[in-house]
């Protein structure tokens, strides 16, 4: 990851802010709104503080990918096996 990445790394959860079956670390498969599938890894959730809530309220998932600045949501995951 580049230094801005891991500034923003730097300020995630480790817990995701609603119950779900991911965990910081999972690895997974992200598949994208055109249907692309990629092997990630969880490197946070979204911050509770100064976020809004209806700001994106069901993504709030980062992965290690190229965009790590936007979140996914856990309907987009599945876990590796």
């Amino acid at each position: 990851m580049s230094e801005a990445a891991e500034t923003f790394k730097a300020t995630l959860e480790k817990q995701a802010p609603v119950a779900c079956d991911f965990h910081l670390g999972d690895s997974v498969f992200y598949t994208n709104d055109n249907g692309a599938t990629f092997e990630c890894s969880i490197v946070g959730f979204r911050p509770t503080d100064g976020v809004k809530e209806d700001f994106l309220p069901n993504m709030f998932i980062y992965l290690d990918k190229d965009s790590w600045w936007m979140p996914v949501s856990p309907s987009s995951l599945e876990h590796r096996k």
